[in-house]
C-alpha cells in the first residue's frame, strides 16, 4: 500500500532532480524557487495519474503534456528555441534517471514481463542515451568556446554597439527578475549612465558592487534578448567591451 502523499513527494522530488541537473547541463541560471515549482507540477501530475494509469493513450499524451508545463514553470519562456532546447534536455536526463524507461514498461509491456525483460529495456534505454546526452552537451559547450559574438543595446535614448566575449564563467543572475546578467566594459561609455539598481559579484579574491540597468532592446548575436547589463569596474582590454553568458547564446 502506498499512500497518496508520499507517492507524490517521491516523484516530486525526482522531478526536482530532474530539472536541476537539465539547468546544470544547459548551463542555466535558474532560481530555486522556479525549480521547487516545476517539481511540485510534476508531484500532483503523479498523484492524478495514478486515476488515469489504464487509459494508457490518454495518461501517455498527458504526460507529455506535464513534462512540458514543468519545463515551462523551471526554465519560463524566452523564444521558442530557448524552451525546446531545456524540454529535450529535461527529457533525456530524465530517460538516464529512469523515469521514461518506466513510462516506457508501464505502456508497452504487459504486466506479466519478467523483470529481466524490464533490465534489459533499461540498460538498453540507458545505454543509447549516455552517448547522446554527451555528445549533445559537447555541441553545446563546443558551439559557444572561445566565440566572440556582437551585441547592441538601446539605453537612454543611446545606442551602443560592441564586440563581446561568451563567458563560461559568467554565472550572474538577477535574483528579483530572473534575468541573466551582461558584464560590460566602462569604456563603452563616455559617460556613466545614471543606474537605479546593483548587482552583487564575488570572484575569488575579491567582492564588487556593480551598477546594473535593463535596456531598452538588447540583441546578442543578431537575435534579440532580454537580460540586465552591469557596468565593470574595469575593462576587459583586446578590443572587448562585454563578457556574454552562454545561457544568453543556447
Amino acid at each position: 500500500m502506498i499512500y497518496g502523499d508520499v507517492f507524490m513527494l517521491v516523484n516530486a522530488v525526482c522531478d526536482y532532480l530532474a530539472l536541476f541537473l537539465t539547468a546544470l547541463f544547459l548551463r542555466r541560471s535558474v532560481r530555486i524557487g522556479r525549480l521547487l515549482l516545476g517539481a511540485a507540477v510534476g508531484g500532483v501530475y503523479a498523484l492524478f495519474y495514478l486515476y488515469i494509469a489504464h487509459y494508457r493513450l490518454l495518461s501517455f499524451l498527458l504526460s507529455l503534456g506535464a513534462s512540458a508545463l514543468m519545463t515551462l514553470a523551471a526554465f519560463s519562456f524566452r523564444s521558442v528555441k530557448y524552451y525546446l532546447r531545456a524540454l529535450f534536455s529535461f527529457y533525456l536526463i530524465s530517460l538516464l534517471l529512469g523515469g521514461t524507461v518506466n513510462a516506457l514498461c508501464t505502456f508497452l509491456l504487459p504486466k506479466s514481463a519478467s523483470p529481466w525483460v524490464c533490465l534489459l529495456l533499461l540498460a538498453v534505454f540507458l545505454g543509447s542515451a549516455a552517448p547522446a546526452i554527451l555528445l549533445g552537451g559537447r555541441l553545446f559547450q563546443t558551439r559557444t568556446k572561445e566565440r566572440r559574438v556582437c551585441i547592441s543595446f538601446t539605453y537612454d535614448s543611446c545606442n551602443y554597439e560592441c564586440r563581446a566575449f561568451v563567458d563560461s564563467g559568467n554565472l550572474l543572475f538577477d535574483r528579483e527578475s530572473g534575468l541573466a546578467v551582461i558584464v560590460l566594459s566602462p569604456a563603452l561609455f563616455s559617460q556613466t549612465p545614471a543606474c537605479m539598481r546593483t548587482i552583487e559579484i564575488s570572484t575569488v579574491s575579491d567582492k564588487a558592487v556593480l551598477p546594473c540597468f535593463l535596456p531598452e532592446k538588447l540583441s546578442v548575436g543578431g537575435c534579440e534578448r532580454k537580460a540586465l547589463l552591469a557596468i565593470a569596474l574595469r575593462g576587459f582590454g583586446d578590443g572587448i567591451g562585454a563578457l556574454v553568458p552562454e545561457a544568453l547564446l543556447i
